[in-house]
């Protein structure tokens, strides 16, 4: 998982490379270029910054990385 800023991609290391890894990162919701809708503003912005809902993504991107 990322930080609370952007990513500019991801980096795999030596290792997942020579197993032939998929390398995945991903971006905490409202941060980087995905905003809610709306105005942007300190409340709209912390009703969606939340461990569990960070777990929740990931865990989706996951699944759905799985899964294919």
């Amino acid at each position: 998982m990322g930080g609370e800023s952007s990513t500019t991609g991801t980096g795999c290391s030596q290792a997942a490379i020579s197993y032939g890894a998929l390398c995945a990162g991903v971006e905490h919701r409202f941060y980087g270029e995905s905003v809610p809708e709306g105005s942007v503003n300190n409340s709209n912005l912390k009703a969606g910054l939340y461990t569990e809902y960070n777990l929740a993504d990931t865990a989706a991107v996951v699944e759905e990385l799985w899964s294919r």
